[in-house]
C-alpha cells in the first residue's frame, strides 16, 4: 500500500514539474507536422478558413473570454497585430466553446481588429489537443507547425522575439 502510495505521488510530481516545464517556454515541434486545415465562422460573420494564410507565416492562438491569462494577453495580440499583422505575420485566434453573442461583445468592448474565429463545439480545439488556454501555435508559411506555447505571452516584445526565433526569415525590424 505504502509503495503504491509514494508511486502515485512520484508520477503525480513528474506530471507536474513537465507540465510547469512546458509552460515555460516556446517548443520547438519539428518540421513534419502539418497544421490541421479548418474553417471556422468569424465574429464578423464570414468564415476563415487555416489555408486563406498559406504562404504566411500564422500564430494561431486559441483563447476564452472567461480566462485571465487571455485577458492578459489580448493587449499584446492587438499590438502585434497592429504593428505587423497582415503584412509579415497572419495572426488568427480561435475562442473556444463559448455564446458567439459573448465573443461578440468581448471582441467589441475591447477594440479587437484581428482575426476572431468561433469553434463553439470546440472541434478544432480538440483536433489541435488543446488542454488549456491560452495556447499558441507558430505555423510556418508551409503550414507546418514550428513551435507552440502553453500560456500567455508576456508582451508585445515576446511575442516578436518568439516570431523572430522561429521565422529567422521575418524581419520585424524590432
Amino acid at each position: 500500500m505504502k509503495g503504491r502510495l509514494f508511486f502515485s505521488m512520484l508520477f503525480l510530481c513528474l506530471v507536474m514539474v513537465s507540465g510547469v516545464l512546458g509552460c515555460a517556454r516556446n517548443h520547438r515541434v519539428g518540421n513534419s507536422i502539418e497544421a490541421p486545415d479548418f474553417s471556422l465562422p468569424s465574429v464578423d460573420g464570414g468564415t476563415i478558413s487555416l489555408g486563406d494564410f498559406r504562404g504566411k507565416p500564422v500564430i494561431l492562438v486559441f483563447w476564452r473570454v472567461n480566462c485571465p491569462s487571455c485577458e492578459y494577453q489580448m493587449p499584446f495580440l492587438q499590438a502585434f497585430h497592429e504593428k505587423w499583422s497582415d503584412d509579415k505575420v497572419a495572426l488568427v485566434t480561435v475562442n473556444v466553446g463559448e455564446p458567439p453573442a459573448m465573443v461578440a461583445q468581448y471582441v467589441a468592448r475591447h477594440g479587437l481588429t484581428f482575426s476572431v474565429l468561433l469553434d463553439t463545439r470546440q472541434q478544432v480545439a480538440q483536433t489541435y489537443g488543446i488542454v488549456g488556454v491560452p495556447f499558441t501555435f507558430l505555423i510556418g508559411a508551409d503550414g507546418i507547425i514550428k513551435a507552440y506555447k502553453v500560456g500567455p505571452f508576456q508582451g508585445m516584445e515576446a511575442m516578436e522575439s518568439a516570431v523572430k526565433m522561429v521565422f529567422p526569415d521575418v524581419e520585424l525590424g524590432m
